[in-house]
């Protein structure tokens, strides 16, 4: 399977909720001018903001819940500071690399993380965001790279929920396949951090 960054054709579109979600909030918005009645306006947009982040989270627990481990066994890597083992692996399962097979595992897999993060950035719907331009977002976004070749159970973390739900939404809606890693053989499941930082235009 050939490492592929390029969005395919799915039962649903994911990049169109995440849009139509920002829209029915511009719209909302819209109906009231803050000249003529300041605090309609207030009232209604503070709503608004209540009901595009439930959608939010209401889409992205939608996509997760459809995510299914393949895999057997786990590895995990990381590409920032945070050198946290996830919890839910068990140690038995957790696989330890010797320090010349992970050189190898990041010559071959650290380029195409960071060309996941790159169209991450490339892509950020970042119109849709309100504040300063000096305004910084930054989270760690997580995901695995399952034995089938898919990127899974997608999380971000950071302080801004709204910034960590679109996030991870986006990466979903990429449908990125790569090559999973094998050991001894068999297809491995890879825990991946990336750090996402941006600040908006």
């Amino acid at each position: 399977m050939p490492f592929s960054l390029t969005a395919q054709t799915s039962q649903r579109n994911v990049g169109k909720d995440l849009n139509d979600i920002y829209k029915t909030y511009q719209k909302t918005v819209s109906k009231y001018s803050y000249k003529k009645n300041a605090e309609k306006y207030y009232v209604n947009k503070q709503e608004a903001l209540e009901n595009k982040l439930n959608a939010l989270r209401i889409l992205y627990k939608q996509i997760y819940d459809e995510d299914t481990l393949v895999a057997k066994k786990y590895l995990w890597i990381y590409l920032d500071d945070d050198k946290s083992v996830p919890t839910f692996y068990k140690e038995n399962d957790f696989l330890k690399l010797s320090k010349e097979e992970t050189d190898i595992l990041l010559i071959n897999y650290k380029p195409k993380f960071q060309q996941i993060r790159n169209k991450v950035l490339r892509n950020f719907p970042s119109e849709y965001f309100e504040g300063s331009k000096s305004d910084v977002f930054r989270c760690s976004l997580h995901f695995g790279l399952d034995a089938d070749g898919r990127l899974k159970f997608i999380k971000s973390k950071g302080d801004d929920e709204e910034f960590n739900l679109v996030n991870s939404i986006l990466l979903y809606s990429f449908n990125i396949n790569i090559d999973p890693y094998q050991y001894q053989g068999e297809n491995i499941y890879m825990f991946i951090q990336l750090p996402i930082q941006l600040q908006f235009e």
